[in-house]
């Protein structure tokens, strides 16, 4: 069965997400254009074609990210996001995958200076 990945259109110099277009998969689904979506979407329509940005998703690309969080931004290429329901005032946060994969790296380097210390007062209680 044929598969459409996901894709983020956004404007080049707001950086603004215009358009959001989720994966699909059915035996008649087709890969559209940028024209065809133009054509198709208001959104899109509104922006001079130029100034139109693309990201295209892998399949199930910010699926987790997707269930709870809007695309709401581009940033020097990566995807800002605000929970569902959340103002617009509110300020876009990175995704939770790159949150998580922040919070990994960062206990592990603790957890290796936790390892160091250890091993220096180990060192410093053979001395004394």
């Amino acid at each position: 069965m044929p598969k459409v990945n996901g894709k983020i259109y956004y404007n080049l110099v707001t950086g603004d997400v215009l358009l959001f277009i989720n994966q699909n998969e059915d035996a008649w689904i087709v890969e559209k254009t940028l024209e065809q979506d133009i054509a198709s979407h208001n959104q899109l329509q509104a922006v001079d074609k130029n100034v139109i940005g693309l990201i295209r998703l892998q399949w199930d690309q910010y699926k987790d990210e997707l269930s709870v969080s809007d695309p709401v931004k581009v940033d020097k290429g990566k995807v800002l996001w605000r929970a569902k329901g959340q103002l617009p005032t509110t300020q876009p946060e990175e995704s939770f995958t790159n949150r998580i994969k922040e919070l990994e790296a960062e206990k592990e380097m603790t957890s290796k200076r936790l390892n160091e210390a250890e091993d220096m007062i180990i060192m410093l209680t053979m001395l004394y």
